[in-house]
């Protein structure tokens, strides 16, 4: 199934941590913050930005909300708008996920997870 530029898809993120182990987003005990940056990795432009739970929202950002798939599996749901397929056609895509977990050993009491990979292909529509 291709996702075409100018359509609005909606995608369901797992969230795990260093060991592997799937995080609830909606529990603040295990998650406090989750961030998303999608950019196209030629030109570093950002096709869109996402957070969960900062008030008020940045500028820039889009909100991200979380949805019970199963019981103990709750994911984040990410939807893009038809500008952002539209910026991010071809295959040059990334996506950067910051999951920001209590950590009462560091300073501050918040632990950044960063995960970085390719998002897949947006094929421009006819």
């Amino acid at each position: 199934m291709a996702v075409l530029s100018g359509s609005t898809p909606k995608y369901l993120l797992r969230l795990y941590n260093e060991a592997g182990t799937q995080l609830d987003p909606s529990n603040l005990v295990q998650v406090l913050e989750v961030k998303v940056h999608l950019y196209n990795a030629i030109t570093g432009d950002i096709v869109g930005r996402f957070i969960l739970r900062e008030s008020p929202l940045p500028d820039g950002y889009t909100r991200l909300t979380t949805k019970i798939v199963e019981t103990g599996d709750v994911r984040v749901l990410m939807v893009l708008t038809s500008t952002m397929t539209s910026a991010a056609a071809g295959n040059s895509n990334e996506i950067q996920i910051d999951i920001h977990v209590p950590d009462a050993e560091v300073p501050g009491g918040t632990r950044i997870i960063k995960n970085k990979g390719k998002f897949h292909e947006i094929v421009k529509s006819k």
